[in-house]
């Protein structure tokens, strides 16, 4: 049903094709897109284009803050809108900007209408405030480092209620940067990586660190939970599967839930699944925004209570006749199983399935907040060549009160190599006379590989906060792809670095993604005056 894809089946002309030519022939019809036709019928991310003005301290506080966003979404508007709303409504960051003018248009153009993949609109933004703070901090000579801090939100309830931010977010964006600090020692290796560019002039390194705020939303979900009479279960619930790990954590949420009836946990082997079906469980929305998950589990743990509430009778029942048939001695009585009790309910004649949902309305089943972290990224740039390596990449991550830590982790991973994909190669090409994609496949377009991982990875959970809506939960999928914006920070300053070394200290423009022809343009003065290429051989 995916399609192998993120973001392609949005647009869903497969679906359309398919449901037209199944209407007029009147039977079912199967379409079969090869990868070329595939990307050439759906548009890419989105090209932005940003221009700004700040109001800036001395040092380094920004007290104002003027920005026009404009996005090519083709040729017609499509989900560009979505990207170029949630560029402007993401683009503050964990930073605090009080005062600011967000402009945010979309240009129609002679290309596919674009689509939206992960994160659609927050990296942009991230990349985005991140260079006006890098601006910042060259127009006054300052640390970028020290200019990020400085401006970042502070655990202040005042500042962060006029920010419009709830006690649901719990805001942790400043201690994550303070622990993060710490852990990967950040200090230490900056002044590492100024002496590796002191003594090395045809290799340099940057390093940046950053913080970010995703904010995300529950959307509505329904689960329909059916009890047997061996105790097994059968799910069904309205998010789709695409290797999230969806089901692993409804089955955890249903074994938990369920197992209040009788004090024991179910055994995740006695947990199935049934697919989703629309006229089993009808008016389902998109499964997306990193939320289909919590929104299955909530739905699923609900219908869970209503089977519990119900069947607590039948358990009453069972240990009174046991408690009768062992004549008051509690040594011979054996606990009731949750089979058991499902066998009694059906003998006597329950309902055995129960419908929970996820309503996402105002009140107790509303759910917007924001997810909260710091990243920090090492790279190395081959001064000669344009080649790149992300030596070490460190992240903290505030999930909340993870509900499987295993594919949290996983998922942030899988998230941050997304964004570093597109920070440094996943460029999307089209032909200027015509508008046609050029980059239809992965020839052409170049999506992130094994070599493309950082040599040293650290990632953690955030240990301590339990504010969340399912369980204490939080998303986890899509806002570690944020803190891929710090590789583009760190390939800046390597660049910065090697263009000083000649003289070139002016502020650059670094677009995403920093492609091998971007970096090679801004290194080509570099090699021209680099004077150990004269004396490649001299001491």
């Amino acid at each position: 049903r995916m399609g192998g894809s993120f973001g392609g089946r949005n647009i869903g002309y497969g679906a359309q094709i398919t449901a037209i030519a199944a209407t007029r022939f009147n039977a079912p019809v199967y379409v079969h897109l090869d990868r070329n036709c595939d990307m050439q019928l759906v548009g890419g991310r989105p090209d932005c284009l940003a221009d700004y003005k700040v109001a800036v301290g001395k040092e380094g506080r920004i007290k104002a803050l003027s920005f026009e966003h404009m996005l090519a979404a083709g040729a017609s508007a499509n989900l560009g809108w979505f990207t170029n709303m949630s560029v402007g409504s993401a683009l503050t960051q964990a930073y605090h900007l009080p005062d600011r003018e967000i402009t945010a248009r979309m240009c129609l153009t002679n290309e596919a209408p674009v689509n939206v993949m992960r994160g659609p609109g927050e990296i942009q933004a991230s990349v985005h405030i991140e260079t006006i703070l890098e601006h910042v901090a060259h127009a006054l000579n300052l640390d970028p480092h020290h200019v990020r801090r400085i401006n970042m939100l502070p655990d202040d309830e005042k500042v962060l209620k006029d920010s419009g931010f709830a006690a649901l977010d719990k805001y942790t964006a400043l201690r994550c940067w303070e622990e993060l600090e710490a852990s990967c020692e950040y200090k230490k290796r900056c002044e590492e990586v100024k002496a590796f560019n002191n003594a090395n002039k045809l290799k340099k390194k940057g390093i940046c660190m950053v913080p970010m705020r995703y904010k995300v939303n529950i959307w509505k979900r329904s689960a329909l939970v059916n009890l047997y009479t061996d105790g097994t279960v059968c799910v069904m619930h309205g998010a789709t599967p695409m290797g999230q790990g969806i089901q692993v954590k409804v089955a955890q949420v249903v074994a938990h839930e369920l197992g209040k009836l009788t004090g024991e946990p179910l055994s995740l082997d006695k947990i199935k699944f049934a697919q989703y079906q629309s006229r089993m469980l009808s008016s389902q929305v998109f499964t997306g925004g990193s939320t289909g998950t919590e929104g299955a589990c909530e739905a699923a743990r609900r219908a869970c209570g209503a089977l519990v509430k119900r069947m607590g009778p039948v358990l009453a029942g069972l240990e009174e006749k046991a408690k009768s048939e062992s004549k008051g001695d509690d040594s011979t009585r054996k606990p009731i199983a949750f089979g058991q009790v499902c066998a009694a309910a059906e003998g006597a004649n329950m309902m055995m399935q129960a419908l929970g949902h996820w309503s996402d309305t105002k009140g107790d089943d509303k759910a917007t907040y924001n997810c909260w972290g710091a990243g920090c990224s090492e790279v190395e740039i081959d001064v000669m060549t344009g080649e790149i390596v992300v030596d070490r990449a460190d992240i903290l991550y505030d999930c909340a009160k993870s509900l499987n830590p295993a594919i949290d982790i996983g998922q942030a991973e899988g998230g941050f190599m997304q964004g570093l994909g597109m920070m440094i190669q996943e460029e999307v090409l089209y032909d200027e006379g015509t508008g046609e994609l050029i980059s239809n496949g992965t020839w052409e377009y170049k999506p992130p590989l094994a070599i493309n991982v950082p040599r040293e990875w650290n990632l953690s959970l955030l240990q301590g906060n339990k504010v969340g809506r399912v369980l204490s939960s939080k998303a986890s999928g899509e806002p570690p792809l944020v803190l891929a914006s710090s590789v583009l920070m760190a390939l800046r300053h390597a660049i910065r670095d090697a263009r000083a070394e000649v003289g070139l200290k002016d502020f650059f423009t670094l677009p995403a993604p920093a492609t091998l022809t971007t970096r090679m343009g801004l290194l080509a003065p570099v090699v021209e005056k680099l004077e150990a290429l004269n004396k490649p051989f001299s001491n």
